[in-house]
């Protein structure tokens, strides 16, 4: 399901828990090959240093943008595919008037999408692993450290544990991010915007923060309509565009149902 047939709290949690799911089970392959690239990195830039200095521990990571790329572009054209596909199949007793042009609207959407906002977030995830290895070096050498404890530095800058919380955050906000665009572009490209409302959906657990509390959960909109939330103007939860404090590790999802739907 992916449009509420009911108003009602255990409808909204329903839904909630589902989209959970089928996020957590897509974040799952990408966020174990995000780590496997983080460790490749951290090892490979740590033997740089070693062997080159800082130039090496740069040139050692002149491939990581493009692996990280390809992980990120197939990880969001799976969640689109996904999500898109889990709405259209939801549409019972709805007219659809766009339903012939439908898959060409929505295929040049998941386009935009990777062009204009994936790209972007792809150099960020890169930049910022560049700038872990830069700073390690340079607080060894700060530290008057020798070659073996800077690439140390490096290793555990980049690795291990730093890896492995990465890829969980990483994984997770982009799937989010991914997912709730799917939704809004899939109602867009079968022209039912005049046909639906969207609600915003918090876990309602200990775990949500306080920005995602009411007054924003249960927020309804109109789809060209931003929710409100702690003085931001959203598209949605995961809305690339908003600050980190309100996208990285959230969990609400996009409820959908009827105008007419009490």
């Amino acid at each position: 399901m992916a449009i509420i047939q009911s108003a009602s709290r255990q409808a909204r949690q329903r839904e909630w828990a589902q989209q959970l799911r089928l996020r957590t089970r897509l974040e799952t392959r990408y966020q174990r090959a995000l780590a496997a690239e983080f460790r490749r990195i951290a090892a490979e830039a740590s033997l740089g240093f070693e062997e080159g200095r800082r130039q090496g521990a740069l040139l050692a990571i002149r491939g990581h943008e493009a692996q990280v790329r390809d992980l990120t572009l197939r990880q969001h054209r799976v969640v689109f595919a996904t999500f898109g596909q889990r709405l259209e199949g939801s549409l019972k007793g709805f007219v659809v008037p766009n339903a012939k042009d439908a898959e060409g609207f929505f295929s040049a959407a998941v386009l935009r999408w990777l062009q204009e906002i994936a790209g972007f977030r792809i150099r960020r995830i890169a930049d910022t692993t560049r700038s872990r290895i830069v700073d390690a070096i340079l607080d060894g050498e700060e530290a008057g450290e020798g070659v073996a404890q800077i690439a140390k530095r490096i290793r555990e800058a980049t690795g291990g544990v730093i890896a492995a919380t990465r890829s969980h955050i990483i994984a997770r906000t982009e799937t989010h991010a991914a997912s709730t665009a799917a939704d809004d572009e899939m109602i867009r490209a079968l022209n039912l915007d005049e046909q639906l409302v969207r609600e915003w959906v918090s876990a309602e657990d200990e775990r949500t923060r306080q920005a995602h509390r009411a007054p924003t959960d249960g927020q309804i909109r109109a789809m060209d309509e931003p929710f409100d939330v702690d003085g931001v103007k959203m598209d949605r939860p995961g809305d690339p565009s908003a600050p980190a404090r309100l996208v990285i590790n959230c969990r609400c999802v996009l409820a959908y149902r009827g105008t007419d739907l009490d």
